[in-house]
């Protein structure tokens, strides 16, 4: 967990404010959590922790080609 704000903190932040800019989150929480499935359609991506290095440099090579 991030000090002071987590993840989907920062994600509903990003939404609330209209900032086009892909949001990959890492979490711990699991697939399922209520939390995350509303967040689903504002994140780029969710990957659950811990999650490959190889899954994450991918998602992320994605994430630039689009935008």
């Amino acid at each position: 967990m991030m000090p002071g704000i987590g993840g989907i903190e920062i994600l509903k932040r990003i939404d609330d404010r209209n900032l086009a800019i892909p949001v990959i989150l890492l979490t711990g929480y699991s697939a399922s959590h209520p939390e995350l499935d509303q967040l689903k359609s504002k994140a780029f991506d969710i990957l659950i922790k811990p999650c490959d290095i190889s899954t994450l440099m991918n998602k992320i090579q994605e994430a630039v080609k689009i935008n």
